[in-house]
């Protein structure tokens, strides 16, 4: 159910505005998926992104130190002005999307992402798309198999929640305006998909789902 996929780059920045890749880590291109060519890609047809985690706060800074400081400090990611000066950025430099990093609705990453990060998108005319942080968001251990069939306290399996989940990120995302489509379907990255087990029937029941509401998907492998 994945599309092929290839990192183009991957490094880290230097100055100026690339000073953004500072927190966003890995460069990757997507060929085709919007239907015109931003000014610094036309020449190749490219859609190049960078990954971008709404999970930033002073603290983390600190119990987590990084080998540079950002251009913005010990930054807040739930601030609005942050959000629009990372996108700034990003547009300066040739970018066309953000590849948004999703746990859950809740939680701090998920307001971010909806409150703070999404209407600065909008106001820009930027592009976005979901980074589906599987193990995290089904609260299943990272380097061991991520086995959809796990039983939950409630009964349900981590399956039956990746299901109820992309039924959220559908509500909230994926029929956006700004939302990037290849060929009309919305993309989404899954994390980790070399380590998900027992999956297909969920895959399957997500498909069905979201057909309802009109959305297809095309997902990549990460």
């Amino acid at each position: 159910p994945f599309a092929a996929w290839r990192p183009q780059r991957a490094f880290l920045c230097g100055s100026g505005a690339m000073n953004l890749l500072k927190i966003l880590w890995l460069v990757c291109a997507i060929p085709a998926i919007l239907p015109a060519a931003g000014p610094a890609n036309a020449a190749t047809n490219l859609r190049v992104g960078a990954y971008y985690y709404p999970w930033y706060y002073e603290a983390r800074w600190t119990n987590e130190p990084v080998a540079h400081t950002p251009t913005l400090g010990k930054y807040n990611s739930g601030r609005s002005e942050i959000a629009a000066r990372h996108i700034e950025w990003a547009t300066e430099a040739g970018l066309d999307f953000f590849l948004v990093s999703w746990l859950s609705q809740e939680g701090y990453e998920g307001r971010n992402f909806r409150r703070v990060l999404l209407p600065e998108i909008e106001k820009a005319g930027f592009r976005f798309a979901v980074l589906y942080e599987t193990s995290l968001a089904l609260g299943l251990q990272a380097g061991r198999p991520l086995d959809f069939a796990t039983l939950r306290a409630d009964g349900t399996t981590a399956g039956d929640r990746f299901v109820t989940q992309f039924d959220q990120v559908a509500e909230d995302y994926l029929g956006n305006e700004h939302y990037l489509r290849y060929n009309g379907k919305a993309v989404v990255m899954i994390y980790l998909v070399r380590d998900i087990r027992n999956a297909d029937k969920y895959f399957d029941s997500v498909r069905e789902r979201l057909g309802r509401r009109g959305i297809a998907l095309h997902l990549v492998a990460d």
